[in-house]
């Protein structure tokens, strides 16, 4: 038998824009489908979380708001998570779709026609950030290390599934500047969601007779944020702006 390949369903997260998940959420439609009619979340269920981050959403924008951007986040997780729910369903029966036809073909088409996005071929998460589990009750986490003044930001929580991230992170970040890092005392069994954000300080170019700036490390997989300090001996923060961004979540069972 020849190897089709594995089909893949693009995930939504915390860092989508949220006018974008509320129109991919209310995209979604499950519910009848011959093949993906058995998803775990209905689509009445997912189009009304979206309808009440939609309403959230706009009230935190009016003037003067009414609903607040801790609001905002939570309904955001919600529906962040009600959605990939149903991504991880997609992949099983779109793959299966597509064995039993023989044509990869078949289960692009349930994937598409369901509402949802295939993920394109190259587009995955970054390979340096992996956590693994070999001592009981504790998971190591490793990452490539981004210079030595870095700062590593993760945040984790539970989750009853993979590829499902958590709705309710564990509220405290864990910060250091080291790499590598190590989470103890969890419950064996438990799927632990985590994922990191990167914060490296901002390179001075040097002087060409024209004046100074700054130049900024890429911003890839690995979501590796500028500080966008001019002045080495502090950080500095401005209000409103995005100080850094998370990459995809890892999940790691904790042995």
């Amino acid at each position: 038998m020849k190897n089709l390949g594995k089909i893949q369903v693009l995930e939504v997260s915390a860092e989508t824009p949220t006018e974008t998940l509320i129109n991919d959420a209310l995209l979604v439609h499950t519910t009848g489908d011959a093949v993906a009619g058995g998803a775990p979340v209905t689509d009445l269920v997912l189009q009304t979380a979206a309808n009440k981050l939609q309403t959230i959403y706009t009230g935190f924008h009016a003037s003067p708001p009414t609903y607040t951007s801790a609001q905002v986040t939570t309904q955001k997780n919600i529906v962040v998570a009600l959605y990939n729910q149903n991504v991880g369903y997609m992949k099983g029966v779109a793959n299966v779709a597509a064995v039993t036809a023989g044509d990869i073909t078949a289960g692009n088409v349930v994937v598409t026609r369901c509402g949802f996005k295939l993920k394109k071929k190259g587009v995955r998460g970054t390979k340096t950030f992996k956590g693994t589990s070999t001592v009981a009750g504790k998971i190591d986490v490793s990452t490539k290390a981004a210079g030595p003044r870095a700062t590593y930001i993760r945040e984790y929580g539970v989750t009853p599934t993979k590829d499902v991230p958590p709705v309710t992170p564990n509220p405290e970040y864990l910060i250091s500047i080291t790499a590598d890092m190590s989470i103890t005392n969890l419950k064996s069994g438990n799927i632990i969601a985590i994922r990191e954000a990167i914060i490296v300080p901002v390179p001075k170019k040097k002087k060409t007779g024209t004046g100074t700036g700054t130049s900024s490390p890429p911003l890839g997989a690995r979501s590796i944020t500028p500080n966008t300090s001019t002045d080495a001996k502090k950080a500095v923060f401005t209000d409103g702006a995005v100080h850094y961004i998370f990459g995809n979540w890892i999940y790691v069972t904790v042995k």
